[in-house]
């Protein structure tokens, strides 16, 4: 089994995070605003503990939340500087 197939994503619209979850413990949570005028998520900052595995957590996530938002018609909008390079490097 992948490593990528034991992940899961949770939107916890309440906290307005998406949190990574990695066998049931949360290594990861992206926080968010919603533009609902514009129909657009925007990505604002990431909590992620240093670790070896950080890395591939944020690409994990923001790929995650990226299509979670795009599902939902939304535009995203990164201002998380780390994402905007993890974004260059997988598009």
């Amino acid at each position: 089994m992948d490593e990528a197939d034991s992940y899961s994503v949770i939107d916890d619209r309440e906290a307005a995070a998406f949190e990574l979850r990695l066998a049931g413990d949360v290594v990861a949570a992206l926080h968010y605003t919603l533009d609902e005028e514009n129909q657009q998520a925007v990505f604002v900052y990431c909590e992620i503990e240093e670790t070896l595995a950080a890395a591939q957590h944020c690409r994990v996530l923001l790929t995650t939340a990226t299509e979670a938002a795009e599902s939902r018609g939304m535009s995203v909008s990164v201002t998380w500087p780390v994402a905007l390079k993890v974004r260059e490097v997988s598009h």
